[in-house]
């Protein structure tokens, strides 16, 4: 079919509860733990894209469809990300598309597209973006104005201090964070008040400091 998009969302965890390791988890696979239990959000990849060939099925089964679950299948032992999945994708996608429909190979075919990812920018409650920071807290690399993040007070001094990109967050109303996961659950766990602990990513000094959440 021609002129049309389709698009296929896939729901990732959204609720804000402790997870487990991996290691706990028994019988999960590598991959489907990268792609569906660590992100939070929605995850959403187009069909395709206006006047490019789309999908069909058969018994065979969806030219989307079957390649992306035997893409899945070739690689649950391995921790991929959303975008090294799409880009082997994308040619099992055009293969099947010219199997099933040999005359497309003389139209625009489907280009596989993210839309969206899963993200931990914990935006409209804190107002930050942050990275791993190899087990040794949270690095911040974008602060947003005007929002709790930037309205911060030194609990030393009650004087307004804002988080800065390359500030450390070690701990959340006295939780360890040591990765994205724990940041995340804290933030999202948090009543109004906050609690945190923040290291310079300059100076390497250690302060605490609290702020008041959005909701």
């Amino acid at each position: 079919m021609n002129g049309r998009t389709q698009r296929h969302t896939f729901p990732s965890r959204q609720a804000a509860t402790k997870r487990e390791p991996l290691s706990v988890v028994a019988g999960v696979a590598p991959l489907f733990d990268k792609l569906f239990l660590e992100p939070y959000g929605v995850v959403d990849i187009n069909g395709a894209s206006e006047g490019e060939t789309t999908q069909a099925s058969s018994p065979r089964g969806s030219t989307f469809l079957r390649p992306l679950c035997d893409c899945f299948r070739e690689n649950r032992n391995r921790r991929l990300s959303w975008g090294a999945i799409v880009e082997e994708l994308d040619p099992k996608i055009k293969a099947e598309i010219w199997l099933r429909c040999p005359h497309a190979k003389d139209k625009t075919v489907h280009t596989t597209r993210i839309w969206s990812l899963p993200h931990y920018d914990l935006g409209p409650r804190l107002g930050i973006k942050a990275v791993a920071n190899s087990g040794d807290g949270v690095r911040l690399v974008e602060v947003w104005r005007d929002y709790p993040a930037s309205r911060a007070v030194a609990t030393s001094t009650g004087r307004i201090k804002a988080l800065l990109p390359g500030n450390v967050i070690l701990s959340i109303n006295g939780r360890s964070i040591q990765d994205l996961d724990r940041l995340f659950n804290a933030v999202m766990g948090s009543s109004e008040e906050m609690a945190l602990t923040v290291r310079d990513g300059r100076t390497g000094t250690i302060k605490s400091m609290t702020t008041t959440l959005r909701y």
